[in-house]
């Protein structure tokens, strides 16, 4: 056998080599990507709508059963989601139009979503979608485009501008994490923890049940810092 003819066989049997390498490969890849799939736990659904049911008519709206976590889910006629309430939650997952959030001082990040999510009037379940406060309360936010949830705490970012209310008290702007320590450093207690809404507002506190409160004293605290345990003063539970 020549030179040559031994160059151009082995130029033959290197392809094949190659060939069959990649054909393995494909053949594992798509194997292994079957047995992750096949791994992956089904989402449950338990509906009323049977597989030879009628469909929905254009227009029409279907309610249906998920489990993990259990809730109910609302779809139009052509099985968008228009809105999912979870039981025992208080707040509920409607869609609407898009959005973006973005906090460029800190991230390159950005969220982009058409979830609105609010709050309820009271918890949700099962058969709640026709009792009367339900009803009410849909019709007034199924296509409402108010400051929901998301927008609310993003009132409370980098450089949000400052909101007052009718006595000049600012319930809305750029918020720290808890106020700062004059006993502590760096690493060690640097702000101080535990700050609430009634913290942020920088007043005493009257709950429902009563109980009044003011966590420090109005003056000096900077009153613009909650931390990671504060809720909204827009969803408190009573009024001062």
């Amino acid at each position: 056998m020549t030179t040559t003819n031994k160059r151009r066989r082995n130029r033959v049997l290197h392809a094949a080599t190659v060939i069959a390498l990649l054909t393995g490969s494909a053949v594992l890849t798509v194997a292994l990507r079957d047995e992750q799939q096949a791994k992956v736990p089904a989402v449950q659904a338990i509906t009323d709508i049977q597989p030879d049911s009628k469909q929905p008519a254009a227009g029409e709206q279907r309610w249906e059963r998920l489990a993990n976590p259990a809730r109910w889910v609302l779809r139009d006629s052509a099985g968008k989601v228009l809105a999912t309430f979870t039981d025992g939650a208080r707040t509920a997952t409607l869609t609407g139009p898009s959005r973006t959030f973005t906090e460029a001082a800190h991230t390159k990040s950005r969220v982009v979503t058409e979830d609105w999510v609010r709050l309820m009037p009271e918890k949700w379940r099962a058969g709640a979608e026709t009792a009367p406060w339900f009803t009410k309360w849909f019709a007034e936010n199924r296509s409402s485009t108010a400051e929901d949830i998301f927008a609310i705490a993003f009132q409370y970012v980098h450089g949000a501008p400052v909101k007052k209310d009718g006595n000049g008290i600012a319930y809305a702007g750029d918020a720290n994490f808890g106020p700062l320590n004059p006993n502590g450093s760096s690493g060690a207690d640097l702000r101080l923890e535990q700050s609430d809404f009634y913290d942020y507002l920088g007043i005493p506190y009257t709950f429902r049940d009563g109980t009044r409160t003011c966590r420090r004293p109005p003056a000096p605290v900077p009153w613009t810092a909650p931390d990671s345990s504060a809720r909204s003063s827009a969803t408190a539970p009573a009024s001062r």
